[in-house]
Formats: C-alpha cells, structure tokens, sequence
C-alpha cells in the first residue's frame, strides 16, 4: 500500500497482518520500506524483509525486492540502502547476488543499564567535570534545531557515508518525540558543542513454553516474561574542536541517567566498525 508525502519521505509498505490473519490470507512473505531525502540525494531505504521459512528458496524475497526496486525507478531513486547483521550469512548473501555491494559494517554496543560503576555519575551528568567548564547540559529545545542539524551534517550527512539517514527533520523528530532524552551541550555564547538524542523502547510482555527436558511428551511450561524498556542512543557527537573534554562522556551519562529513571534495564548504541575513536 502506499502512504504519502510526508516532509519530503515516501512511503511504501506491505499490508500488516497479525499472526492468525497472516495464516488465513496465506502471507508468505513482507517487505516494508521508505525514501529519505538528503543533501547528497534522495535514498531508498529498505527495513525490514522477511519469508516464511516454508517458502524461503522459492524466489518470494527476489519476487519482494523485484517489486520494491521498481517502486524506486519510478521515483527516478538510483541508490537503495539496506542492512542486516553481519552473522547473517543467508541474507548477505541474498542482496549480494541481488546486486548490492560496498557495504560497510555496524557494530552495536549493549550494556546494563546501571551507573553505579560510576561513583560521580551525578557530577558527569551534570557537566560538572567537562574539562575547560562553563559548559551547560541541558534538553534540546526549538532554538537549538538549526545548530544540531549542522553539526550532524558534518559528522552524518557525508555523501560517502549515506548509510547514516541524517537529515533536517531528525532533530525536530527527537525534540517532538523524546525531548527527555535528547540534550545538548551548550558553551559561552551559547555555542553549540555537542548533543545526544535517544528514545526509549518498550517490549510487551511475552509468553515462553518451555518443555520439560528429557521427558518425551510431556506438558510444556508456561514462562510469562514480564515488559522490559530499552534505552538506544540513536546520535551523539561532539563538535571537533571541544572533543576530548568530557563533553560527549557527559551527554551519554546525562541522557543514560533519564533512561534510568523511566525504567530502562538495557542500553543500546551502534556505529560504524570504522569509527575507531
């Protein structure tokens, strides 16, 4: 089905089924995407694709792609960005024969959700310890959109690194959105020297049977695994000339300690295996 215009993004989605509609309208496989426009252009981008494991082998992914890659022509997009885990051997090698190349690998990070280990978390968060001081850690507000979006397209919006989907509504998304767990670092003259925008995800809770180890036929255990909220870091960055301060270790913390407090057990970063430092 396709969707519309909404700031310059188009999308193109499948129709969703739950699991007992899905079996009953015989869908065997989906594929949602959608366009973002960039300085360097506009790219499409594909989510999420996935085939029933009866039907994979049967050429359903290649029927899926075939389709979203004509969506694409006919929106005169030349580039199309897709990602996947780098274990995933089938999927790699899926897009690979399907003509994709130059990819470049994410890492991502997941830690405890806990600064204890941190005995001055509370004077880091607070920007107290920031080498150079006279710097303000405070939630992203209107008037700083303007300075993050620039300070990104430095560090996100490169045409050479179009895999980062950086561009003039990302900070007005967070500030809509999460603005309690998006700051920035503010200096003297209210220069911008960095910022951290997150979002927080909640897991419903789920129900797990587990079967009794080595009693063949026997009943299965009901396990009901409680909701559990992930805090993700989605950008952070530091501008050049105020990095090795303790700005961007300040923001991190700032940000981690308000995912805390509405119940995050787990956080979660990612970045390019090429970005050493």
């Amino acid at each position: 089905e396709a969707g519309g215009d909404d700031h310059n993004q188009t999308d193109r989605r499948i129709r969703v089924y739950t699991p007992q509609t899905a079996e009953a309208q015989g869908v065997v496989g989906f594929m949602l995407g959608h366009t973002v426009k960039k300085r360097s252009g506009v790219y499409g981008i594909l989510e999420w694709m996935g085939v029933s494991q009866e039907c994979q082998g049967h050429g359903v992914g290649s029927m899926l792609l075939g389709k979203f890659m004509e969506i694409m022509r006919e929106q005169e997009i030349s580039k199309v960005i897709v990602d996947t885990q780098a274990t995933n051997t089938p999927a790699i090698r899926f897009f690979v024969k399907s003509g994709f190349k130059s990819y470049a690998p994410s890492l991502y990070f997941v830690q405890d959700a806990n600064l204890a280990s941190m005995p001055n978390w509370k004077d880091i968060a607070e920007g107290k310890l920031i080498r150079g001081g006279d710097v303000t850690l405070r939630a992203i507000q209107v008037c700083d959109l303007a300075a993050i979006y620039e300070l990104g397209d430095l560090v996100y919006g490169r045409p050479e690194k179009p895999s980062h989907f950086w561009d003039e509504f990302v900070p007005s998304e967070f500030h809509n959105s999460d603005p309690e767990h998006s700051f920035v670092a503010i200096g003297p003259d209210e220069e911008l020297l960095g910022f951290c925008l997150g979002t927080t995800v909640s897991k419903a809770p789920s129900v797990t049977r587990l079967a009794h180890r080595g009693v063949i036929g026997s009943t299965p255990k009901v396990l009901i695994q409680p909701d559990s909220r992930v805090g993700y870091v989605v950008w952070i960055t530091v501008n050049e000339r105020h990095r090795r301060r303790g700005v961007g270790t300040a923001l991190y913390t700032k940000v981690a300690s308000t995912m805390i407090e509405v119940g995050c057990q787990i956080m979660m970063v990612d970045t390019d295996s090429s970005n050493i430092p």
